[in-house]
């Protein structure tokens, strides 16, 4: 069964959330729970290591465990260097077995040549040389014994001392199957391994002077046995010398083998002498290697026992001890979190029906926060929406009583334009603005009308200078004056129908006709008769242009000037010196640029009206002042609706009533957020209670999965928590905090177990130390051993051992059957050669003459 994850079940806790946990900013704290996990948690962990360092199985590192390993490798190490041990007890017993050939051969060849120089069969000078040569053997016969008699010593000696090795690699055995060998014990026994190789290859050599001597000895009796069986080739047979002579068998060659043999021997005391200085190493070897197994028991007797430790506790005292506590504290934190374990079921149920209703406060705070987030963020940006619609609606413009423009402010957008067109409007529906517009016309056609400034002669005049002299004369308000008529017929009747006029296409449509009824009633009046119409209309705007002096003199001035450019060449005399003001004469040409000029403005005032319906009133299902009033109407709109809006989602201000036509669908929106946010809550209470098992259907579907599911957390933690202190009943053997005293006590035998095998220990190292129950049958340690080693290397002759396990209980020291070796090779081994070299010299001047008497007999 899949445990579950940390996280997860501190989630689900009304504790401080994990910081991994997707609950953590859901629920305010979870401190008192956390605490209880870690509890359990390291309850259980105490309880596997209480376990895993009381097994000392391999699979386990515990304290214990690793004692056992080096315990076990300990054993091991001193079975290889009992093994080696025995080794070198072979080779010690072929050494012996190899000088017991030796000084038999030697004993075997002496008797050889005894035999050989019998002195019954020489001469009595001969018998004397042949006793000489006797007594050297005899001499050499007794070395042997001698010898024989220390190989013998030193075989007891190997034999006793290997019963020591024996016993002493049982002691190590015992020792070292609780700890391990030093490895310099290993290295010194190498050092006896490679002395004893030395002794074998004295052996071999001593072999080869047997060889030697077995080989002289036969010679010797083929010389002897050749002097009685040919005694009549004496001579021949005694010739001196080695080489050369008669015979093959002479005496001389005999002689001359006795010399080679004696040689060989002298050889093989040499090769004697050098051995015993190897066994001379090889002792001091040993006692190195003594020295070494001494230092190693106290090393392990310091770590084994207190009174070898200056009375300090020993290190695996130490550790043990530390384990013990250790369980003992894991122990008691088992028995508190036990105590705590049975509560925590309820606590786990308890504690997600609280989280549950932190969740529903927590949902119902997101809810209202997501509310209002909603709101402020709709309201801002139907507040940026509302600035930009502003821009399009603009601001209406500020028109003073005068009908001009106050403080310079036209306005602005769509406002603006109907501002403006109101102030156009406004213009028509008094006699003065409207004339100031007829003025205008006039104006303009006097500047650009090509008739009318070739009659006057103004062709080359700059348009700057003309505007400026036609300002400063005031030749078109004198034009206007006999349109005073039509311009208020015009008026009024824009008057008449002036609050009919709605919006911007109404009023456009009401200055369009003021326009068309004005070029009317003018072309009527020109239609006249000449004489009651165009001239009568010329004649007064010459009566006009006569009372400018009267008002402004500087007018006059300017307007006599531009009169007396025209240069008129009509019938009245005066004209032509610029007095056409007084001229009836239809061709003066003042009177013709006036009329032109009134014709132009009835021209003007119809073509305006044209141009505004072509302009904003066609075609009439899509005509551009529609569109404006259209576009104004709806901006107006917006603009308050979203006013409306945004207010009611800042709740800055309460909704008024909706400007124009239709509901406001923005407010309408705003007002429905809260609504749409409880619907996707799946908030249907009329308390505003959240169903968390509704909204969090993940939440619900996780926790109700059953625990064999990967994702049944929650059904998985009240199934695995009764199961949580299980390991401590089947691994520890503890069903409830009752047991736990039960269990310290299994603790403290364990140490007591190790302070008895410690002891133990200490007891096979050094017989002296504290004995324990039961005493092993050999209760000798191996510093006793060693001590025993240590006498029996030295020069002593006779070593009483202090082990009575042993079948020999006192042995020759190794130093004395060396001493004694040594005097064998210095004295008889090189004195007594001598004596045979010196024999066989006199001996062979004593052939010498009895060859020269033979020699005389024979020529005799």
């Amino acid at each position: 069964m899949t445990s579950p994850t940390r996280c997860f079940v501190i989630s689900l806790l009304p504790l401080s959330p994990c910081r991994h946990s997707p609950n953590a900013l859901l629920h305010p704290s979870f401190q008192w729970i956390e605490a209880a996990d870690a509890a359990v948690k390291a309850a259980k962990v105490k309880a596997e290591q209480v376990h895993g360092r009381l097994d000392h199985s391999d699979k386990n590192n515990t304290t214990i465990d690793q004692g056992v390993k080096q315990i076990n490798e300990a054993k091991g190490k001193v079975s290889q260097v009992d093994g080696q041990l025995k080794s070198i007890h072979t080779d010690l017993g072929n050494w012996k077995n190899a000088a017991s050939g030796v000084l038999g051969t030697a004993v075997m060849k002496a008797g050889e040549v005894h035999k050989a120089l019998d002195p019954n069969t020489g001469t009595a000078q001969l018998k004397q040389q042949i006793d000489k040569i006797h007594t050297s053997n005899e001499a050499i016969k007794e070395a042997n014994e001698d010898l024989k008699s220390q190989v013998d010593s030193l075989s007891n000696w190997i034999s006793t001392a290997e019963e020591i090795r024996h016993s002493a690699a049982e002691k190590a055995t015992e020792a070292y199957d609780k700890l391990q060998v030093h490895e310099k014990l290993s290295r010194n026994v190498k050092k006896i391994v490679e002395a004893n190789k030395a002794i074998k290859d004295l052996h071999e050599k001593l072999s080869d002077v047997d060889s030697q001597l077995t080989n002289w000895n036969q010679q010797a009796s083929k010389v002897l046995a050749g002097a009685i069986d040919k005694a009549t080739d004496v001579y021949e047979n005694l010739y001196p010398e080695k080489n050369g002579g008669g015979t093959n068998g002479h005496v001389g060659k005999k002689l001359g083998d006795i010399e080679d043999n004696n040689a060989a021997i002298k050889q093989a005391n040499e090769q004697l002498k050098e051995h015993v200085t190897s066994l001379e190493h090889w002792k001091t070897a040993a006692e190195k290697i003594v020295q070494a197994g001494q230092k190693k028991c106290e090393e392990i007797l310091k770590k084994v026992d207190k009174t070898s430790n200056g009375n300090k506790n020993v290190d695996i005292h130490k550790q043990a001890d530390a384990l013990r506590k250790k369980a003992e504290s894991l122990l008691d934190a088992y028995k508190e979190a036990y105590q705590k374990f049975t509560l925590l079921p309820g606590q786990v149920q308890a504690a997600v029906e609280d989280l549950e209703k932190g969740m529903k406060d927590d949902l119902q705070t997101i809810r209202d926060r997501i509310v209002s987030k909603m709101k402020d963020h709709v309201g801002s940006m139907l507040g940026e929406i509302k600035q930009k619609v502003e821009k399009i609606k603009g601001k209406t413009g500020s028109i003073a009583n005068s009908g001009q423009w106050e403080n310079n402010t036209p306005g602005s957008g769509l406002a603006g334009i109907s501002t403006k067109v109101q102030h156009y409007f406004n213009a028509f529906s008094e006699e003065w603005p409207f004339g100031q517009i007829v003025g205008g016309w006039i104006d303009d056609i006097l500047q650009h009308n090509g008739v009318v400034k070739k009659l006057l002669g103004w062709q080359s005049r700059q348009a700057q200078t003309l505007e400026e002299e036609l300002k400063n004369s005031g030749l078109g308000g004198s034009i206007k004056e006999p349109l005073k008529e039509q311009i208020k017929a015009a008026v009024e009747v824009f008057k008449s129908r002036q609050s009919a006029a709605v919006g911007i296409k109404g009023k456009i449509s009401q200055v369009k006709e003021a326009c068309k009824l004005f070029a009317k009633r003018l072309d009527e009046k020109l239609k006249e008769e000449f004489q009651s119409g165009v001239l009568a209309m010329v004649s007064e705007a010459k009566e006009a242009m006569k009372k400018v002096d009267d008002k402004e003199p500087s007018k006059q001035s300017h307007l006599k000037g531009i009169i007396q450019k025209a240069k008129c060449t009509c019938s009245y005399g005066n004209c032509s010196s610029g007095n056409c003001l007084e001229c009836t004469d239809p061709k003066c040409i003042l009177t013709q640029a006036v009329a032109t000029t009134l014709l132009a403005v009835s021209s003007v005032g119809r073509q305006v009206g044209k141009e505004l319906h072509s302009v904003f009133l066609s075609p009439e299902n899509g005509n551009i002042a529609s569109f404006l009033d259209a576009a104004k109407a709806a901006t107006d709109k917006l603009d308050g609706d979203l006013k409306n809006a945004a207010d009611t989602a800042l709740g800055t201000g309460s909704a008024s009533p909706s400007q124009g036509q239709g509901p406001n669908n923005i407010l309408q929106s705003v007002q429905g957020i809260e609504r749409k946010v409880k619907e996707g809550m799946k908030d249907n209470s009329r308390d505003g209670n959240i169903n968390v098992n509704e909204v969090m259907t993940s939440y619900k579907e996780k926790k109700d999965k059953a625990a064999t599911n990967s994702d049944g957390k929650y059904q998985m933690l009240l199934a695995d928590i009764p199961q949580a202190m299980q390991p401590f009943t089947t691994e520890a053997k503890l069903k409830d905090p009752k047991g736990v005293a039960a269990q310290k006590g299994e603790v403290q035998e364990h140490l007591s177990t190790i302070e008895k095998e410690l002891q133990e220990i200490a007891e096979r190292v050094d017989s002296s130390k504290k004995k324990t129950l039961p005493q092993p049958t050999d209760q000798d340690g191996i510093k006793q051993r060693l001590e025993d080693l240590t006498q029996m290397l030295k020069e002593q002759e006779s070593v009483d051992l202090k082990d009575k396990g042993l079948i020999v209980e006192s042995v020759k020291g190794l130093d004395a059957i060396r001493q004694a070796i040594n005097n064998l090779q210095s004295n008889p081994f090189t004195k007594q050669p001598k004596a045979i070299g010196e024999a066989v010299d006199q001996i062979k001047q004593q052939l010498g003459q009895l060859r020269k008497q033979l020699k005389k007999d024979k020529d005799d």
